[in-house]
Parts: C-alpha cells; structure tokens; sequence
C-alpha cells in the first residue's frame, strides 16, 4: 500500500484537517487508484502548545483493492467504497502532486498555520505515533527519516505539520474506535449550527456503541464543534456499522456536502504514560499513583486542587470545566490511596495535573474527636486549648482530655472510577465505560 499522511491545515479561525480526506478521496479514485480500509482519523499530544485545535492528522491508505467493500466517503454525488485488503500500486509521484493541488487550495492561511503532507511506499515504524502523541518530536527529526525512506514530502509556511502527518501513517490501531464526520456547504461556513437536541438524546439511546453524543448533566450536545470550520457534526462509537444509521437520526437542519467514516485512535488513552511524579516532563499525560497528601480545597475560579505524594509531591488540580467531577474530588482525604489520569501543566517550574480522572483504590476511615458532654449540666463543653481539658461554660465544671470522644465520619465516597463529565474530555480520553466494554478496567487498576 501506499501511506498518505497529511496535517497542520486548519486554525482556531476555520477548515479542519479531516476535511481534506473529503475532497481527497474522489480525486484518488478519479485515478484509478482504490482506498485501503478506513482513512484514519489520528490526535496527537494534545499538550502540545503550539498545536491548532483538537490536534489531528489524517492518513489514507491507496493501492489495489480486493477483498471486502464497505463504504467510506460520500462525495455530495457519489458513495465511495474501499477495500479491507489492499497492495501498492500507483505512481508515487503523481499521487503526491494530487496531495499537494488539494492542500494548497484548502488549508486555511493563517500565520499558525503549517501544512505538511507526505507519500510513503511503506508504513514508518510505530515508534513514530508513540512519540508524536505521548512526547515531542522535532521537525529535523521527521525530516532525516523521511529522507532515508524512500517519501515524497512538502507543505507551506514552514511545514510544521510533517510531524503529525508521519505519526499519523505510522499508527498501527491496535486500539481503535470510529467516527462518522459531516461537512457543510461552503455557504454555510461559520453560520450557527441547529442541531436537533432531542434527535441527538433520541440516537444516543438507540446506538449504544456511540459515546459522547450528549451530556445529560449539563444539557451540552457534544457531536457538534462551535467553530467555523466545516465540521456540522461527527459521531464517535466503537462498531463503525452502527455510524451511518446513527448520523441519519440526527436532525441537522440543513443538507449534507459530504461525510468521511474514519478509523481513530480517539478514546483509547494513548496518551498516557504510567509513570511517578519524579519523572515528569513537560507536554506529556500521565498516570500517577500516590496517596491523598493534602485536603482538597477550592481556589479562585472555581477549581479543586490537591497534593499527591508518591515519594515526591504534586499539584492535582480539577479545572472549572469539569463541573460535578470537582465535587468527587471534593470528597477525598489525606491518606486515600489514588490513582490520577491527566496532562501536565507547567507554571513556571513547577508542575501540576490536569485531572480528566481518577480511580479511588482505598479509602482511609476519618475520625473526628467530639467535646465531652457537661456531666453536670448536660451541655456542650469548650476546649481549653492542647491538653487544657474541658470546661462547661454554663456552670463552669472542667474535665481531662480523656473525656472526649471519637466518632467515625462517614465518607460519601467509594473505591472506584471517577471522570470528568462529557462536556470536558479530550478526544484521546477513555471513558470508563468503554474500559469496562473493552476489558481494560482491570489492566488500568493493575498497572
């Protein structure tokens, strides 16, 4: 097969990556040539700070096509199918020209922006994705590989986007879910998007293998971007068959241009790195476990923060964002045995973790020492200070530190899983559902 890679053509401001499989599969096909499974949809590091929005770049598999057919890209006139098995076959040359005609007249100028595409005859070695979405890597570097491996590569405006664009063809998926994008008419571009709320309630209950369509919690509808991008709405699950009868439940309010089916890396934790807090580096995402060191209180804005010791300290902080999930970690108390999933955030130097989710592995029992009833009066006693004793102020009766007594507090939480709600996760996040559907709840609590 032959491996497509392509990033870095959107901005905050408008366009999205994935749509240049849109335009870029019909022109593949007008070749001659056919699409080898899925394209991929693939997120990088999402703490990269120089990264445009939901860090993602996109793959196309192309070749000589056999085996089983499903399809993959409605182009507004045509439903394109691709092939489960493929082999390579194609001009290197010419596909590249096609890439670059197709980048050059849809990525979005700006001065962030930094295109990069490429054409490989083979797929790179995976150590390629593991680093572009768990660390940094540098554009020398891609360009030293790319140069021994036989690729055609370009972009504009510096090329920053070489980087994803290799991770991207150098993902294996050997964790994966699927999402069904869908694009606008360029004249709708940057208007209000009507999403049908109860359409979206009404597909997420019947398409149990979806996942965050809609948070119920805080009335947000999660399928739709509120950007000016192309992007009218996507639909992520784990069984790509369900994805086409799932889109045509949505009411949308105006007409489709087009939709791509990918295969993702999305929901799969990839990003994280199980590791302990003395070997954090900044711009990864970690899985740390230590032991509650500091009760947990709120800050200015409205995030919880705590410390988390395993051996060495650091900040855990759950950002305003993240609303009821602040309220969990509320609850937790020196001593409770933790397991904390989240990014890095560097101020200054010193850093802190962003929570996305945590797992409760024990709970330590609290006790609170009550002052001793008034054997005379009956009342409350006041303490005099360390080892002071007891004294009634109604009638003046004192007693010794060896009459108050201690009274176990019931703690309002539990060992288990806690996350942050749909409206607050990342693409890369892994919702707890879908570790428990795919057998890694129990792995994550191991590791």
């Amino acid at each position: 097969m032959i491996y497509i890679g392509v990033d870095d053509t959107d901005s905050p401001k408008g366009m999205c990556t994935t749509y240049i499989i849109a335009k870029l599969v019909p022109k593949i096909v007008d070749m001659g040539l056919d699409i080898i499974g899925y394209p991929r949809l693939v997120r990088l590091n999402p703490t990269i700070p120089w990264k445009t929005r939901g860090n993602g770049a996109v793959c196309l598999r192309v070749g000589k096509g056999f085996g089983k057919k499903f399809p993959v890209v409605f182009d507004g006139y045509r439903t394109i199918h691709a092939y489960g098995k493929g082999k390579g076959l194609g001009d290197i040359a010419d596909i590249f020209s096609i890439v670059r005609s197709v980048v050059k007249k849809h990525y979005y100028r700006d001065e962030k922006t930094s295109p990069g595409f490429l054409v490989c005859p083979r797929a790179p070695p995976e150590k390629f994705y593991w680093k572009c979405v768990r660390g940094v890597v540098s554009k020398h570097e891609v360009l030293s590989f790319l140069d021994v491996f036989s690729c055609m590569y370009g972009g504009f405006n510096g090329s920053r986007g070489l980087i994803g664009a290799l991770g991207a063809v150098a993902w294996r998926a050997r964790d994966k879910t699927y999402e069904i994008l869908t694009y606008r008419h360029e004249e709708n571009f940057g208007k209000p998007r009507k999403i049908d709320k109860d359409s979206v309630i009404a597909m997420d209950k019947e398409f149990p293998s979806t996942f965050n369509n809609y948070d119920y919690n805080n009335d947000y509808i999660a399928i739709a971007p509120n950007t000016k991008c192309p992007v009218l709405f996507g639909i992520r699950g784990d069984d790509d068959k369900e994805l086409l009868d799932a889109m045509r439940e949505v009411v949308c309010g105006e007409d489709l241009a087009a939709w791509v089916i990918f295969e993702t890396n999305q929901a799969t934790d990839d990003h994280i790195l199980f590791t302990k807090v003395r070997n954090i580096k900044p711009y990864t995402s970690v899985a740390i476990e230590g032991v509650i060191a500091t009760k947990p209180e709120k800050i200015q804005g409205g995030h919880v923060v705590f410390s988390l010791n395993d051996g060495d300290i650091v900040d855990c902080v759950a950002y305003e964002p993240t609303k009821e999930f602040r309220n969990v970690v509320m609850k937790l108390y020196p001593g409770d045995l933790v397991r904390v999933f989240g990014s890095v955030r560097v101020l200054g130097k010193k850093y802190s973790i962003n929570l996305e989710k945590i797992l409760v592995k024990k709970v330590v029992e609290v006790r609170e020492k009550v002052n001793p009833i008034c054997p005379n009066c009956g009342k409350s006693m006041c303490s005099l200070g360390k080892a002071g004793g007891y004294k009634c102020k109604r009638c003046g009766t004192r007693v010794g530190e060896d009459k108050a007594t201690v009274r176990i507090i019931k703690r309002d939480i539990k060992p288990g899983w806690y996350e942050a709600p749909v409206c607050a996760r990342r693409h890369l996040y892994m919702h707890i559902d879908r570790m428990i559907r795919s057998g890694r709840r129990k792995r994550m609590y191991m590791m």
